[in-house]
Formats: C-alpha cells, sequence, structure tokens
C-alpha cells in the first residue's frame, strides 16, 4: 500500500509539516469514483493523512459529564 501510495518519503522523514488542505482534500475525493481507484496512478492523488471529524460528533474533552 505504501508504494501504491507513494509514501515512503513521508513514512521514513524525520519531520512532518501539517499543513491545513481542506479543500484540495475535499476536490480530490470528490473526483474519485470506485472505477478510477481500480488504477494504482490514482492512488498517488490519495497520498495524505487527514484528521476526519464525523457530523454530530463532539471533539474530545468538550463533553462533561
Amino acid at each position: 500500500m505504501a508504494a501504491l501510495f507513494q509514501l515512503w518519503p513521508l513514512l521514513t522523514a524525520s519531520k512532518v509539516k501539517v499543513v491545513k488542505c481542506t479543500r484540495e482534500a475535499r476536490a480530490t475525493l470528490d473526483r474519485t469514483t470506485l472505477e478510477g481507484l481500480l488504477s494504482p496512478s490514482a492512488w498517488r492523488e490519495l497520498g495524505f493523512f487527514a484528521s476526519v471529524k464525523p457530523p454530530g460528533r463532539h471533539p474530545a474533552g468538550s463533553i462533561s459529564l
């Protein structure tokens, strides 16, 4: 999987910089199709990590009991 996503440089990096790119990530996911995922070349666009917040969920630590 790491080879298809070309993640080796990221996985072996001594430092990782977090960059907010919500708009770009959403655009990439919007144009991704199931059929397109059958082509390994399409996987290169999906080589990113994301913090996903499901709708209706509270951020950690924001709920008081």
